[in-house]
């Protein structure tokens, strides 16, 4: 009689956890699922820091720091820099501000032979029939332009107003997600800078974000 209670003891307490079992697997996958929210954000100018360290996307309501990829330095330097077009991926934003974006250079189909050895030589790839093509994934931080006014020499838009479609991760728990301010200031002699590295205009023809609008 008291081995059979002793085993009735053991044996319900698993009974409970079993039967809890499908109700905790259930919250922690709820708990665990990332929530999203689309935005999109309205793109001024694209600048380079002076050194090429930094790639800077000035949008209406934040800002967009991205480590610039060292090939994409060297396309940048190089004689293609005028002849190639670019494009912006959507970018995708976590609750720290961290990000990541994609971008995509193009040469035209249509380019000299000599101008495609040299776009080869830097990892671009041939496409069946259309131009030349090379992707780089750009990492970096978001930070909020409140405040911030454009210097005049740089108020100038775009011939149109383009856009970059943003992804943002919402932060769980009713957290509220980091927001920094941009580090961008203007220099006394209306330069805009980084951290006292100069910001110039990135200069690639055509440049455009994910979607144009007219």
């Amino acid at each position: 009689m008291k081995g059979k209670l002793i085993l009735a003891a053991t044996v319900l307490p698993l009974l409970g956890l079993g039967a809890c079992a499908p109700v905790t697997k259930s919250l922690y996958s709820e708990i665990s699922q990332k929530e999203y929210k689309n935005y999109t954000e309205n793109v001024s100018q694209i600048l380079v820091a002076a050194n090429g360290s930094k790639i800077v996307v000035l949008g209406s309501q934040y800002h967009y720091i991205l480590d610039t990829p060292p090939r994409l330095v060297e396309v940048m330097d190089s004689p293609l820099h005028p002849k190639v077009t670019a494009r912006m991926e959507q970018f995708k934003v976590t609750p720290e501000s961290d990000m990541t974006g994609g971008f995509t250079l193009s040469l035209p189909a249509d380019a000299s032979s000599e101008d495609q050895r040299l776009a080869q030589s830097y990892g671009f790839s041939k496409n069946a029939s259309g131009p030349m093509t090379q992707s780089f994934l750009l990492s970096g931080k978001r930070y909020s332009a409140k405040g911030f006014t454009m210097p005049s020499a740089l108020a100038k838009k775009f011939n149109q107003t383009y856009s970059v479609q943003i992804r943002e991760e919402v932060p769980t728990g009713g957290k509220a997600a980091l927001v920094l301010l941009t580090p961008l200031t203007v220099a006394a002699d209306g330069v805009l800078t980084l951290l006292s590295i100069p910001l110039v205009p990135l200069g690639i023809a055509g440049m455009a974000a994910a979607t144009a609008m007219n």
